[in-house]
């Protein structure tokens, strides 16, 4: 599943003391390994790319799922039921993450350039004439009154969403992750704004009813 270039500071099972050859178990001993530092896509074992496979990404999931769930090690020693845990709240992390463009884009930037993105440091990515337009949108989407005018605001959102994701998408190819960065803060906002309109949309049915 991982092969042993992956394997850093974790390089002999800390039960039977044989060199590893996997992430997670031992090979001699089969014992559960404990939890190393590595990327939401390296947990998951997928490529480090913005475009992923929905279906194999959900087929790895379940078959991890499959071998590091708690219930598995109620025999075990207490130190691999603590290992299962760790492994499969991380696992379950790793899977939120990588099925949401926003989060996937970030972490994998943030890999990119060896370094975490502020808050902060989005916000200030974004320039100014983008966020006056972004905040008037902002305001039409209050103030609109009736579910057809909101549909056509939403629609321009996500479409403005779309487009920011194949600036980044292109950029990330050419390996340009500082410029991907400043596309981040504004695709993180055009978020923002998609998530306002479902909320609006919502709004909008209850008080009919």
């Amino acid at each position: 599943m991982f092969n042993v270039e992956q394997l850093e500071g974790q390089e002999q099972c800390w039960k039977c003391e044989v060199a590893l050859q996997d992430l997670l178990f031992c090979s001699d001993c089969e014992a559960l390994q404990p939890l190393t530092e590595m990327s939401v896509f390296a947990h998951l074992n997928v490529p480090l790319q913005l475009a992923i496979d929905e279906d194999q990404l959900s087929k790895k999931y379940i078959a991890l799922q499959q071998r590091l769930h708690p219930d598995l090690y109620v025999r075990r020693s207490k130190q691999e039921q603590a290992y299962a845990t760790q492994h499969t709240a991380n696992l379950n992390r790793a899977l939120l993450v990588l099925q949401d463009p926003l989060q996937r884009a970030q972490h994998l930037i943030e890999h990119n350039l060896g370094a975490k993105i502020s808050d902060e440091t989005l916000n200030a990515s974004v320039p100014v004439e983008k966020l006056s337009e972004i905040m008037m949108l902002r305001e039409e989407i209050i103030e609109v009154s009736n579910m057809e005018q909101l549909q056509l605001l939403k629609h321009r959102a996500k479409h403005e969403f779309d487009t920011t994701w194949d600036q980044i998408t292109q950029l990330g190819n050419m390996n340009k992750w500082v410029e991907s960065l400043q596309q981040l803060g504004l695709l993180n906002f055009w978020s923002k704004v998609v998530k306002e309109c479902e909320a609006k949309e919502v709004s909008l049915a209850e008080e009919k009813t």
